[in-house]
């Protein structure tokens, strides 16, 4: 019979808030980071993750480790790296014409 408890490990919520869940090892993603997502304290735990280094960029998986959320800075690859250029030339495209939208209706 094995024993249960040698496959669980506790993750606790890297923003600070002192929040922590066990479960077993199996179920738990690989992250840098595990923030709890709770309603009280969750942007305030998000507030508190560090800065993205110059070049990085930081991938979020829903329910790493239950209801914690995990955040792994990486190096973009080429390909990921034009997506997120064209992803951002998108949104100002259309923060812009919203904006030209705005002022149309204002005038």
């Amino acid at each position: 019979m094995s024993n249960s408890n040698a496959e669980k490990i506790t993750i606790t919520c890297s923003g600070g808030c002192g929040r922590t869940v066990t479960l077993r090892k199996s179920k738990v993603q690989q992250a840098d980071y595990y923030l709890c997502q709770s309603k009280i304290s969750g942007q305030q735990c998000e507030a508190n993750l560090p800065p993205l280094m110059p070049g990085k960029m930081r991938r979020v998986e829903l329910n790493a480790a239950a209801s914690f959320w995990g955040y792994t800075d990486i190096v973009p690859d080429a390909q990921m790296a034009a997506s997120m250029l064209h992803a951002r030339e998108i949104l100002a495209a259309g923060l812009t014409k919203l904006a030209i939208e705005k002022a149309g209706r204002s005038s």
